[in-house]
């Protein structure tokens, strides 16, 4: 992102704000759909091509990852925050700053991403403990992961830009094309034989791919799209932001990938495997409402930033009961079905249990809601109290899950995982309604119906629905269309009340047009 990019074509007018809500949410469905269609796709052929171990290992280095980027202080999400909330700002020079102080936070702690990095290598074996002849392929892989890891904020960079804009839909098409082409290309290597480092090196040379593309994108509808050095205050008030989003990023990984680290440590990989297998159908059909919801942050950065914390507040209910209608349908189907989808899809060896799936749709759920919450609070850049409430909880998820593992097994994970969410969810809802400014009691009550009604309908569906008997995708498929469309207007008048189902009617017709 060069200083003459103010050079750059002016945009012209664009959609309104209503319109990039709805291409942003059709580029996160579009992208999220894509990857958990190729994903389920290719799943069944990692499974047999690495082999259990290996699958449990691919699934741990991803987690790991996730857990290095942390050192990186996570500058590229501190810049979509304060972009977003400066969208109104006139002041073209101080976004090219912020854009130059996270460019600085990125290379300052890049030596401690490194450092991380070698730790882990140092530990892999106790981290990954597979059988000695897979040993050197693993470590290869976490190398190529390592390095992967320490670029990935400057190609993240671009898309940063584009989101802090309220622009991603501009990349509509580049993301979902990239990423189905290197499932392909990860498809092909584990057909062909390849190992574990080559699934890596494909699966990280799409992140630079769309980097490239994204700032060829930015370069043409970002008019003021550049980098200027920060004043010093500038830095240390973004690098502020980054001390508490690094907290932040850090206990979300624990969150969101600590317990599969914990269960191959304590475990070993093949149960990994069998987790997150159980897990797939519930957490990859949520992920795609997620991001939908994420799309709107930077809009509701905007309306936390302009005042307007009334309309903040009734979009944000919004969120919440959209997502308990949709946890709600998605949790009864796999409640139902999830044992017959994975005999078909990789082998009922995988199915952990009804159990463990009970708690997994439980604890995708409850987690789904916190990561609602977290649009406010991320708006209103109060990264400091998200940052504490999630550094208890999660201290206790491993404190909880170290002392009951032992005696429960792998049903440890989910349980501790839902008990943490639901604190954090209390805490977060707790510091919405102070940044709102209106009583705990009052912010509460309006989503405790809808939730108590979601959380019925699915123990209703565990309990007093028969589990039905299928062979074969067709049997499956048939069961599918028949449930999903009952469930779903089981919970529309269920879980959704006049007004909400109003609202969405209205939202959607706009969406549409």
């Amino acid at each position: 992102m060069g200083a003459n990019a103010s050079a750059a074509p002016a945009p012209t007018a664009g959609p309104s704000r209503t319109k990039k809500a709805g291409l942003t949410m059709l580029t996160r469905l579009l992208t999220q759909l894509v990857g958990i269609i190729i994903s389920f796709a290719i799943t069944p052929a990692l499974v047999a091509g690495l082999g259990a171990e290996l699958y449990g290992a691919w699934q741990v280095i991803q987690r790991i990852m996730s857990h290095l980027a942390v050192g990186h202080f996570k500058p590229m999400s501190v810049l979509k925050l304060t972009l977003a909330h400066r969208q109104s700002d006139p002041d073209v020079a101080a976004k090219r700053r912020q854009v130059g102080a996270s460019l600085m936070v990125w290379l300052a702690a890049l030596p401690l991403v490194l450092g991380l990095g070698a730790l882990a290598l140092w530990f892999l074996e106790r981290l990954i403990p597979v059988a000695p002849e897979l040993r050197d392929g693993v470590f290869i892989a976490m190398s190529i992961a390592v390095f992967i890891v320490a670029l990935t904020p400057l190609a993240g960079a671009p898309m940063g830009v584009l989101k802090g804009q309220n622009l991603e839909y501009r990349a509509m098409g580049a993301q979902p094309t990239v990423k189905l082409l290197a499932y392909g290309v990860i498809y092909a290597l584990v057909v062909m034989g390849f190992g574990l480092p080559w699934v890596v090196a494909a699966y990280g040379g799409q992140i630079f791919v769309v980097g490239a593309l994204c700032y060829w994108i930015a370069r043409r509808h970002v008019s003021w799209l550049g980098v200027a050095r920060p004043s010093r205050e500038e830095f240390r008030g973004f690098f502020r932001l980054n001390l508490w989003s690094l907290l932040s990023a850090f206990i979300q990984q624990v969150f969101r990938g600590g317990d599969l680290i914990l269960i191959s440590m304590t475990l070993g990989p093949a149960l990994v495997t069998v987790y997150t297998l159980t897990r797939a159908a519930m957490h990859r059909t949520i992920e795609p409402i997620i991001a939908l919801f994420n799309a709107g942050l930077p809009g509701m950065g905007e309306l936390v930033g302009a005042g307007d914390l009334q309309r903040a507040a009734q979009v944000r209910l919004e969120m919440v009961r959209a997502l308990l209608f949709s946890a709600g349908v998605v949790g009864c189907v796999v409640l139902l079905l999830n044992e017959a989808f994975l005999a078909v899809w990789v082998g009922a060896k995988f199915y952990g249990g009804d159990l463990l799936t009970l708690l997994l749709v439980l604890t995708v759920t409850i987690g789904a809601l916190t990561r609602v919450e977290e649009i406010l609070i991320d708006s209103a850049l109060q990264l400091k109290h998200k940052s504490l409430f999630q550094a208890g909880a999660g201290a206790a998820f491993i404190g909880g899950f170290l002392l009951l593992q032992p005696h429960l097994g792998l049903m440890a994970a989910p349980l501790c995982l839902l008990c943490a969410h639901g604190a954090v969810l209390l805490l977060y809802m707790w510091l919405n309604a102070r940044t709102l400014g209106e009583p705990f009691g009052a912010f509460v009550r309006p989503q405790i119906a809808p939730l108590a009604m979601a959380l019925t309908l699915l123990l209703l569906c565990r309990w007093a629905l028969p589990e039905p008997a299928i062979a074969g995708w067709g049997g499956l498929f048939a069961y599918g269309v028949l449930l999903t469309p009952a469930f779903a207007v089981a919970a529309w008048f269920l879980v959704l009340r006049a007004e909400d189902r109003k609202r969405l009617k209205k939202r959607l017709g706009r969406l549409r047009k």
